[in-house]
């Protein structure tokens, strides 16, 4: 045992003892900046608020000893950077979607496409599941029925509390909002609820300057492509769609679930789903003028879900959908299938989201059939009017385009909207549309150049402005008394990606931390990186304080899928500064001292001296 501390042998057990020891034992010191513990490679859009953003993080990451080396990218650059190379350590990333369902297998689950943070069960993997927890809780949340039910809800609550607190695959930035100005002289208007369901809510007190009449409201909006929904892409088009179409149920903002055109619904079984419809709703005229009086039937929903399977531009959506089945007039039975690999239908909560979709009007667009007998032909003259005149069921209806120019839409008065005699049980249907239906005219001017849109507002000649934050001052529409603004949170999502791929040598570590071995170094660092930043320095330098803190990993607009109770990474240099020694990295000295390293270059040096002498003392004996 003695020769162990003898000559040699004592120097490379020293040796040995401190590289065991030490928290680098899988990290590399940045020579280059010596007063970090280690560098983590920033990728980001070639922006420059981006480039203000990494300028900002970089300094308060400092105050923890992490360095920040920035890089900014092209777009095409960026996404194979962070989706197909995985070569970062942080990204700046954003996304935007429906929000209908919290559902984010494919941004959070191990085989997930937008899985940027290289997430996979071998990180927080559970033998009694035989998968990570994280994993589990995607996968169960797939097959738990009704979809909008108590329990189901509770789950995804549970799912974030585990995702932020013991995954932290991120640190959730900004969400931003949809701003728009209101000349202050009309009523009833609500942005979250949109120019549909406040319709029969509005009314003008007055004129404002250049209006003409209190029956019309005018807004602006870009060009449109395609009125009809299964080939549309644009949001002209989708508004358009909207006012004058409707679907069979309705989520608000809240993504609360209302029957629409359906009375209700009732669960056959877990993949039965049987729709009753509303009866006595007409359908508005077509543009032939062939089809006077027409009513809404099973018909005409097992047309459009048809149509969105097997004629969409995204008609994988609709895979789901097994088979449909007309038991009368006004109710429709869907059997669902979420794979269709298997003998069993399988479940799939998430197609309740897609029934948003509007129904279209069977009796006009089935004229003719391919030679199956069953696929409408799409090159029926039918299909191409539809597209350039759309109709539905819905309060109100195209009643003259000019191209490039205008749409103006007029109240469909026989809408089922406007009649008191139909059954509206399961909407609350005052509350949510109201029954004034003041305004008979809406117009909508196609205005392609912001400032033009804005001119045009502020003389009076249009009634709502989109505000683009970095165009307009917000403010002076605020303090103008001519003018209110209103806000909703947009579906958008932006965040700061780590890396969690165990090849990344500090966020993939999943070696236990030295000061405290119930988590992961990897885990100690993505905490004290998330607690570190400062959101609220970023948002007021970069956006003016334009945005608003996000703390989820859902879209912040998500409602009743939010959990109130998340996990927060709060500003907490505190905080971040625990973390960071729980990793094993000392920041008891000044910010500006290198922690370990200090112990690593005494040591090293002492053995060296050690070595140096006993090599002199040798040489002299000889």
């Amino acid at each position: 045992m003695r020769r162990l501390f003898k000559g040699k042998n004592y120097i490379i057990f020293i040796l040995y003892m401190i590289l065991f020891l030490s928290p680098y034992q899988n990290l590399t010191l940045d020579a280059a900046t010596s007063d970090a513990f280690f560098t983590l490679t920033l990728k980001m859009r070639d922006f420059d608020s981006q480039r203000e953003i990494a300028d900002l993080i970089k300094i308060q990451l400092q105050k923890i000893g992490i360095n920040i080396e920035a890089e900014f990218l092209s777009w095409s650059d960026f996404i194979n950077e962070i989706l197909f190379f995985k070569n970062f350590d942080i990204c700046y990333f954003n996304l935007a979607g429906s929000g209908n369902d919290p559902d984010f297998s494919n941004v959070y689950g191990e085989n997930g496409e937008l899985n940027i943070f290289s997430y996979d069960s071998t990180l927080d993997y559970s033998s009694t599941y035989d998968k990570g927890m994280n994993q589990w809780y995607l996968d169960c949340g797939k097959i738990l029925m009704p979809p909008n039910s108590n329990e189901r809800i509770q789950h995804y609550w549970n799912w974030q509390q585990y995702l932020m607190d013991e995954i932290n695959p991120a640190l959730y930035t900004f969400g931003t909002w949809f701003n728009e100005a209101i000349w202050s002289t009309l009523s009833g208007y609500n942005i979250t609820e949109g120019i549909k369901q406040s319709w029969g809510k509005m009314k003008w007190t007055s004129l404002h300057p250049n209006q003409n009449s209190t029956d019309e409201l005018i807004i602006n909006s870009p060009n449109w492509t395609d009125f009809n929904p299964l080939f549309s892409y644009d949001s002209t088009s989708a508004f358009v769609n909207e006012l004058t179409m409707d679907p069979l149920i309705f989520y608000d903002d809240y993504r609360n679930v209302w029957s629409h055109l359906a009375l209700n619904w009732e669960y056959i079984n877990d993949t039965h789903i049987r729709f009753h419809l509303r009866e006595g709703i007409k359908w508005q005229q077509d543009p032939d003028g062939i089809y006077t009086n027409e009513y809404l039937t099973a018909e005409d929903v097992f047309f459009t879900y048809y149509c969105w399977k097997n004629l969409a531009t995204n008609s994988e959506d609709y895979s789901w959908i097994e088979e449909m089945s007309i038991i009368d007039e006004h109710i429709i039975d869907f059997f669902i299938d979420g794979d269709s690999t298997t003998v069993e239908n399988n479940l799939y909560p998430e197609f309740l989201s897609t029934l948003t979709q509007n129904i279209l009007p069977e009796h006009y667009l089935n004229q003719t059939q391919i030679a199956d007998g069953v696929t409408p032909n799409i090159n029926d003259s039918s299909w191409g009017k539809f597209s350039d005149n759309c109709f539905g069921t819905s309060s109100l209806m195209i009643n003259n385009i000019i191209p490039n120019s205008e749409i103006k839409l007029i109240n469909f008065n026989s809408s089922w909207l406007m009649n008191e005699t139909i059954n509206k049980s399961g909407m609350d249907f005052v509350n949510r549309f109201g029954a004034n239906w003041d305004l008979s005219q809406l117009s909508i001017r196609i205005i392609k150049n912001v400032e033009t849109a804005t001119e045009q507002f502020n003389n009076g000649y249009i009634d709502i402005l989109n505000l683009i934050t970095n165009y307009h001052d917000i403010n002076q529409y605020q303090l103008n008394p001519n003018y209110s603004v209103q806000r909703k949170i947009e579906t958008s999502l932006s965040l700061l990606g780590y890396n969690l791929h165990e090849m990344r040598p500090i966020f993939g570590n999943r070696l236990p931390c030295i000061n405290d071995p119930s988590i992961s170094i990897g885990l100690a660092i993505r905490k004290a990186v998330s607690f570190a930043i400062n959101r609220d320095e970023i948002n007021n330098i970069v956006y003016n304080g334009s945005l608003f803190i996000n703390d989820y990993p859902i879209f912040p607009n998500m409602g009743i899928w939010k959990n109130p109770n998340i996990v927060r990474y709060s500003h907490n240099i505190i905080k971040a500064k625990e973390y960071v020694t729980k990793a094993g990295y000392s920041t008891s000295t000044t910010e500006n001292n290198s922690g370990f390293s200090w112990i690593i270059t005494f040591s090293i040096l002492a053995i060296s001296s050690i070595f140096i002498a006993t090599k002199f003392k040798k040489s002299k004996k000889n």
